[in-house]
């Protein structure tokens, strides 16, 4: 949904844990910086290229990822994106780095949660990580 100019709300379906839902990244863009604040999910990737194609911007375009916080569904589609694009800037605070690494547990996801995540076979794990 366009907001204004160079601003874009991205629809963008999401699938965690078997569970559809759609999230909203947003797209700020001008001739020469292109800014995707949040990266969704692992398998998020597919959804944001075909919203940015639908925005009249070119994945390729992209230079840099604002991360407004550690939620899976903020951090999770980083790698993925880094492995098409690496040389695009990512940017957060330093605080949230160990989170976004993978150095420490996500706040918001509980024990328990991690528990079943950390229960699952391997395959199945890395759908939740970057």
């Amino acid at each position: 949904m366009k907001i204004a100019d160079g601003i874009e709300m991205l629809e963008v379906p999401m699938n965690l844990m078997g569970r559809e839902s759609t999230i909203y990244p947003t797209l700020i863009w001008d001739d020469e910086t292109v800014i995707l604040v949040d990266a969704g999910v692992k398998n998020s990737l597919p959804g944001i290229k075909e919203a940015m194609e639908k925005a009249g911007v070119p994945f390729e375009r992209l230079n840099k990822i604002v991360v407004t916080h550690q939620d899976i569904d903020h951090i999770g589609g980083i790698r993925s994106i880094l492995k098409e694009l690496p040389q695009i800037e990512v940017l957060a605070h330093e605080q949230e780095l160990p989170y976004i690494q993978g150095e420490k547990d996500l706040v918001r996801l509980n024990s328990s949660f991690m528990d079943r995540i950390n229960s699952l076979p391997e395959e199945e794990r890395e759908k939740f990580w970057t």
